[in-house]
């Protein structure tokens, strides 16, 4: 490695440098559910000290999975997705991500659509952590 100093005056030192590129661990305590206008996704913020961020992945009906979002703070815990339809199924999962921007393995999925029932109202506060009952959403484990 070579330093140059304010004055033009170089040092050169040999070091070795390890770069961290394990994968994170996975998230957990994922879960979604929905509302008449939106989907809403929350997670447990991940144990590692490593993770700096998530990324989710989404699909709409029979279609593939793209990036959907990337999460720049390892300390945010839910996202509100507005950009969704009646009728379509929409289905998510997550990955953390490393400093070095390498990725977990994938969380599990779920799948899940707009709801349009008192179910669905009473379980739509986005930003606190509940259980709700299997008939609020539609959801797979696979």
């Amino acid at each position: 490695m070579v330093i140059t100093d304010e004055s033009g005056k170089t040092y050169t030192q040999n070091r070795t440098f390890t770069l961290v590129t394990e994968q994170p661990v996975p998230i957990y305590g994922f879960y979604v559910n929905s509302s008449e206008t939106a989907i809403y996704l929350n997670w447990t913020v991940a144990p590692e000290i490593t993770t700096t961020g998530y990324r989710i992945y989404r699909k709409v009906n029979d279609g593939d999975f793209t990036l959907y979002a990337s999460i720049n703070n390892r300390e945010t815990k839910s996202y509100i997705d507005m950009s969704v339809e009646e009728e379509k199924t929409y289905t998510y999962y997550m990955t953390a991500v490393s400093e070095m921007g390498v990725e977990s393995d994938p969380c599990i999925s779920f799948d899940v659509k707009l709801q349009k029932d008192e179910i669905a109202r009473e379980y739509r506060k986005p930003f606190e952590f509940h259980e709700a009952p299997p008939s609020a959403y539609p959801y797979s484990t696979e």
